[in-house]
């Protein structure tokens, strides 16, 4: 099955990395949600994933499956990319904080959504892909166990300012009434086996890297016993 996995941008975003007054090089650390789903898919499916800030969308490609992450600022756009995709008879999926967040109004542009993490739930949807029996709405779980070693070979590394992004926690437990994190994670916050940490970010080959966090410090003793083993490195 070949699969085509996108990170929309719209208005001025969209190839904002060919101008100049970006050196070439963007800094999207929301790529490590579609490199997660990359990594979870089985080695038999081909995966074209593409940064709408980096690359055109291969509309004309010849793809079984369309997955499109959607914060609520690219809806709109998300919205274009799927309806030009569902017209060609391709399904398309829709995942991230606002389809979790809107499922009825993300349900009206997609064949189905993703709510949540998408963790166990895109190996279970793709399964479901393949046996022309996909449901409307697939539920992740945070705890799932998720593969630290991301094909991270797959991104065009020399257009960003650094493919090796990762996280230590998800989630967080404050109640501010602004934020769409704890609505996402029903005010919960998760936290990774640090070892697991130490020994993902042994592999990366630069020095610089980025925690995508909500809230890395909620948990002071966990945070202090990281930032400890990190002094090693």
């Amino acid at each position: 099955m070949k699969i085509l996995l996108v990170l929309p941008a719209s208005g001025k975003w969209k190839g904002i990395a060919r101008h100049s007054a970006f050196n070439g090089k963007v800094f999207r650390f929301s790529m490590l949600s579609l490199l997660t789903l990359a990594s979870l898919t089985p080695d038999e499916d081909e995966i074209t994933l593409v940064d709408e800030q980096i690359d055109d969308i291969p509309f004309e490609g010849s793809f079984d499956l369309v997955g499109i992450t959607v914060m609520t600022a690219a809806a709109p756009r998300s919205y274009e990319i799927a309806a030009e995709f569902r017209e060609k008879g391709v399904p398309v999926i829709l995942g991230g904080f606002h389809p979790t967040l809107n499922p009825e109004e993300a349900l009206m542009h997609a064949d189905s959504i993703v709510s949540g993490c998408a963790y166990d739930a895109w190996e279970k949807l793709l399964t479901d892909v393949k046996r022309n029996s996909l449901e409307k709405i697939y539920y992740g779980n945070p705890l799932a166990h998720i593969p630290s070693a991301l094909p991270r070979h797959i991104v065009q590394k020399g257009k960003y300012v650094t493919v090796n992004a990762t996280f230590a926690t998800l989630g967080c437990r404050n109640t501010c009434q602004f934020c769409s994190v704890n609505k996402f994670y029903k005010q919960k916050r998760y936290q990774r086996n640090i070892q697991e940490i130490i020994d993902e970010l042994k592999t990366f080959k630069e020095r610089f890297f980025i925690f995508v966090d909500d809230n890395l410090t909620q948990d002071r003793e966990y945070a202090l016993d990281l930032l400890r083993q990190l002094v090693s490195l």
